[in-house]
């Protein structure tokens, strides 16, 4: 399975469709979270990739939308970027006070039962994270419908929307 899923992770990164894959972006944005979302009863999975790049000015992002069907077979790309995107920015910033999910420990909770949701969304969010102390590490958090990630991911998308581009700019 771990075989499979770096072979995955390769084949997306190498996309010749990608602009990112190409001049003058090639081996240049540096990512650092992606999210992605997966409605129920729907066969496409849209990710969107925030990214620096040196030749930015600080606090200037670019972002890439990934929508792959359910098969894989169909992708599309779209590309914006802080400048001609600002209401991007608001959403952006305020990642860094997301409220996160903390873990659940049977019989500490004091709620032994969770709310499920078979008919919202899959929305996940990983990237770089900063632990006390300035440590590096990493992150990944998953949840459905109703939650500050859903909402921050759900703003986040309709702050892009009208921005997106098929051609790449920095």
């Amino acid at each position: 399975m771990m075989i499979l899923s770096l072979a995955l992770m390769v084949m997306q990164a190498e996309d010749p469709r990608d602009a990112w894959n190409a001049a003058p972006f090639r081996n240049q944005v540096s990512s650092f979270a992606t999210f992605s979302i997966r409605r129920a009863f729907e066969d496409t999975t849209t990710e969107i990739t925030l990214g620096t790049s040196e030749s930015l000015q600080p606090g200037n992002y670019l972002f890439r939308r990934r929508i792959t069907s359910a098969g894989g077979d169909h992708v599309e790309y779209a590309y914006t970027n802080s400048r001609d995107c600002s209401a991007a920015l608001v959403p952006v910033r305020r990642l860094r006070r997301l409220r996160m999910p903390h873990p659940d420990v049977p019989d500490l909770s004091g709620n032994e039962y969770g709310i499920v949701v078979t008919d919202g969304a899959r929305y996940v969010l990983e990237g770089h994270a900063m632990h006390p102390g300035n440590y590096l590490g990493d992150y990944r958090i998953e949840s459905n419908v109703g939650t500050p990630l859903a909402r921050w991911i759900d703003t986040m998308l309709a702050a892009l929307e009208p921005c997106w581009s098929a051609t790449a700019r920095s």
